[in-house]
């Protein structure tokens, strides 16, 4: 049901039961199913939280508080879609309590969160060398052919490199953000943001507003690398440094949410040309710590990407795109 256009009243709901002292992501993931009446809704906080008793005319007063804030962000965004809405993705069928994403923001083509293609995560270091970056962009493209959405973070460095590399090539693309959609991070990419969503692709956001402070920022990045993870059958490390650099935290993170939610992990690594080179430090450690783990060099980027199709169809279950380029 849509109370406005393009926001469903369940997105108004959460929104407004969060504001709450005491509900949290895991409460509303554990209790909203989704078309609750506010009186309902009022009942399960007051019977379930040690906060305040609410009234369902506070509540009331909360959702149309809500209802403006979105209003005024409207012009940013296409729709906004609640996890208990009907047409919510299947991506997140395996993810539980506060991993939930509860709502998220949409500019472009939704369809694409609903596996109409399969979803490929190519991630890595804002600050990749040159033949990093060449390599990157054989691969995206090659991926790209093959019918894939390729997923990134719109960062700057090797996010970039996937997203702008998917657009040249007519392949749609998903950008998830740490900002609201009014207020694109980072403000270099946003001419690239505009050609995504211009050639078919998809920004999404969690957020409606700005950031409390840093460390609230700082855990949007966070939350950004397991969306990434999250919506996508595979994801690629093209390039990450150790982590004692200090530069490896977001793919760092972003590759254990895929471990941890059954994706297909892969990194770009040849022994014999990165073994000692710190931007593929990441890499090195996820290829020799874990068999599980394929790599992708030079010599068998065919075969890779043959694994990586398969595992996108075991996740996602489009067989009709996985198909190798000529």
């Amino acid at each position: 049901m849509y109370i406005v256009e393009r926001i469903t009243a369940n997105v108004v709901n959460i929104l407004a039961v969060q504001q709450i002292r005491g509900i949290g992501a895991a409460w509303v993931a554990k209790h909203i199913k989704g078309g609750e009446s506010c009186g309902l809704i009022v009942d399960m906080v007051n019977h379930t939280c040690k906060s305040k008793v609410v009234s369902v005319q506070a509540f009331t007063a909360r959702r149309e508080r809500v209802l403006r804030m979105l209003e005024r962000e409207s012009a940013s965004f296409d729709s906004a879609m609640a996890f208990c809405d009907a047409d919510w993705s299947h991506f997140t069928a395996n993810v539980r309590g506060a991993q939930q994403p509860l709502i998220l923001f949409c500019r472009g083509n939704a369809d694409l969160l609903r596996g109409i293609c399969t979803n490929v995560a190519v991630i890595g270091t804002q600050a990749p060398e040159s033949d990093s970056v060449e390599f990157e962009h054989n691969l995206v493209e090659r991926l790209s052919r093959c019918g894939v959405c390729i997923v990134s973070g719109l960062a700057y460095g090797c996010d970039a490199v996937a997203h702008s590399t998917a657009v040249d090539n007519g392949a749609p693309t998903i950008a998830f953000l740490p900002s609201q959609l009014s207020n694109i991070m980072p403000v270099g990419n946003r001419d690239l943001a505009e050609q995504i969503v211009a050639n078919g692709g998809l920004l999404v956001s969690e957020y409606y507003n700005e950031p409390e402070n840093r460390y609230d920022l700082n855990g949007r990045y966070a939350e950004r690398d397991r969306l990434q993870a999250m919506f996508s059958g595979a994801v690629v490390l093209a390039s990450g440094f150790e982590k004692k650099d200090g530069y490896a935290a977001g793919s760092r993170l972003a590759m254990r949410y895929a471990n941890e939610f059954g994706r297909l992990r892969a990194v770009v690594y040849d022994e014999a040309l990165h073994s000692v080179r710190k931007d593929f430090g990441l890499n090195k450690e996820l290829a020799s710590s874990d068999s599980s783990v394929i790599t992708i060099d030079s010599q068998n980027v065919d075969a890779a990407i043959e694994r990586i199709l398969r595992a996108c169809h075991k996740n996602i279950g489009t067989p009709q795109q996985l198909e190798m380029p000529l």
